[in-house]
């Protein structure tokens, strides 16, 4: 079984009779899928003692999830009253998506999950709960995983154990045994090398014509064999030998010097810029207490938001960073979200999101911004 190392969040308090008491939550980074195929990075916990998964508006709704609407209400089998779907108050849509879990210790990727489970149809007034997935009960029994917990030496370790075998949470095309995660799916039957004559009882008296060589054309015929190393793909690319020399040409040149610089392009590293911009972005955003920052300190760091809720009585402000960055082999969109009180001008809640395109979805979307500044 491949294990999922979870997130174990503490926070440590004190009684006003100086009584010591820890708090544990269990996080799993996990990795929504948009209708593009880009994924969505969203820090979700495992809770026991929720029988349904939740996926707040700023999630499915604002990142745009590929997700399923499976009704509005429930009834009790064999009942027939009907009951409405809520949390904290608000009315819910029942609906179910496609996620992968991220092993932090490794930085493994498994999946896809099946996630079934209230999505909130508007935003909450306390931006706390939009920074906020829930992974229930009900996601370990729909993908047969078995949650373990620790808490042997006074320290807590949880993981997640998924088996190799006998768990298809989407449905695998016909004639494709599943695969587990732990290696590739191998088609199904294996294809035919030989024609059937020469190996019938009528055909195998006789030598095949051209059994000597692997084609008729052999002779005539090119092929090359080419591995992608960031995706798995293998093309093979099959063509006539020249019987002329080959001569560059001006159209050949620039084409060839075009795919250079694509290429160097997608590979452009981080600048010592986006590196600090990027530590500066994780340090807000994380789930570490901030006392006493204010809304100059955030903007003397990272610059003005990209864009900020109304204003209302009696409650804060949403401010909201966007900043983009760039690696070698992944683009990383970062989505900061820090709620201000307008009268002390102090951070009360704060949060970020992270999507990521890697792969083809990374190619294309680096193409079409480099279109973009030449247009």
């Amino acid at each position: 079984m491949p294990d999922i190392s979870l997130d174990l969040r503490r926070v440590d308090y004190r009684s006003d009779q100086n009584t010591v008491v820890s708090a544990w939550r269990a996080c799993a980074d996990a990795l929504f899928i948009t209708p593009t195929g880009a994924m969505v990075s969203f820090s979700c916990v495992v809770d026991t003692g929720a029988p349904f998964s939740v996926l707040p508006f700023s999630l499915w709704h604002d990142r745009n999830l590929q997700w399923t609407s499976c009704g509005t209400q429930l009834a009790r089998q064999g009942g027939q009253v009907s009951e409405r779907l809520e949390w904290q108050g608000v009315d819910c849509s029942l609906g179910d998506t496609a996620v992968h879990l991220v092993d932090r210790l490794t930085n493994t990727q498994t999946g896809p999950f099946l996630v079934v489970g209230k999505f909130v149809n508007v935003r909450l007034p306390d931006a706390r709960l939009e920074m906020i997935a829930v992974l229930g009960m009900n996601f370990l029994t729909d993908n047969q995983l078995r949650l373990v917990v620790d808490g042997a030496g006074g320290n807590l370790i949880a993981r997640l154990a998924v088996p190799c075998t006998g768990v298809t949470p989407w449905p695998v095309p016909r004639g494709r045994p599943a695969a587990c995660g732990c290696r590739p799916a191998l088609p199904y039957p294996p294809p035919t090398r030989y024609p059937s004559d020469g190996t019938s009882p009528a055909g195998s008296a006789r030598r095949l014509a051209g059994a000597s060589r692997t084609t008729p054309e052999a002779v005539d015929l090119l092929s090359m064999k080419i591995r992608i190393p960031v995706v798995p793909i293998e093309l093979e690319i099959t063509a006539r030998r020249r019987t002329e020399p080959f001569r560059f040409r001006v159209r050949t040149l620039l084409f060839a010097v075009a795919v250079m610089a694509i290429i160097i392009y997608l590979s452009l590293p981080y600048s010592p810029a986006d590196r600090r911009l990027m530590a500066m972005y994780e340090r807000l955003g994380n789930n570490e207490p901030k006392p006493g920052l204010t809304k100059d300190q955030v903007i003397s760091q990272i610059g003005q938001p990209s864009s900020m809720s109304r204003p209302a009585p009696n409650t804060c402000i949403d401010h909201i960073w966007i900043a983009h960055f760039d690696r070698p082999m992944s683009h990383q969109e970062f989505e900061l979200n820090l709620a201000i009180d307008p009268d002390t001008d102090l951070v009360a809640a704060w949060g970020s999101q992270k999507t990521e395109y890697q792969g083809l979805e990374l190619i294309w979307f680096r193409m079409r911004r480099l279109l973009e500044r030449i247009n």
